[in-house]
């Protein structure tokens, strides 16, 4: 499920799909995406990711902590009209993926240090910009590894293992 509403999420930022009263509809022009060079596409699809205001990682984190999926149209994580809950998150996401391209991974990393070391190139700007956790004190592991986990790992721009060490 929290597929599918990311899913939803991309395809209206990247203008293939517009709310129409209680449907989506298919833009005329919004399958050009497709048409398009894979080298034209990857950067699109990133920087929607990136920008995105309807998705929210800390609410995929909550839906699978739970394991119940989000109710459309209940408000909590569903894909609802004019829903901005994670407009606040577009920062913090566009601070962790610039500081995971300032790593540069070319090859298999540690999911648990990468976090980790976001987090502690981050913390100042992640500190005052997430919302704070049950515990009072802001969710940035927690927002760090859904950002890698779940929103890169669900758009193919990396792939997860585990180790057998």
């Amino acid at each position: 499920w929290n597929v599918h509403i990311i899913s939803l999420s991309l395809a209206e930022a990247l203008g293939m799909i517009a709310r129409e009263d209680d449907a989506l509809v298919v833009v005329p022009d919004g399958l050009d995406y497709f048409r398009k060079p894979i080298e034209e596409r990857v950067p699109l699809l990133f920087r929607a990711l990136e920008q995105q205001r309807t998705w929210s990682e800390l609410e995929a984190v909550a839906w699978f902590a739970a394991g119940e999926p989000p109710q459309t149209g209940q408000g909590h994580g569903a894909f609802l009209e004019d829903d901005e809950r994670g407009s606040s998150l577009a920062g913090p996401r566009g601070s962790v993926l610039s500081a995971l391209r300032r790593l540069g991974p070319t090859d298999w990393f540690d999911i648990d240090e990468t976090v980790k070391t976001i987090a502690s190139l981050e913390s100042q700007y992640l500190t005052s910009s997430l919302p704070v956790g049950v515990s009072g004190e802001p969710v940035i592991e927690d927002f760090v590894r859904a950002v890698i986990t779940r929103s890169l790992y669900q758009i193919g721009e990396i792939e997860l293992g585990h180790s057998t060490e």
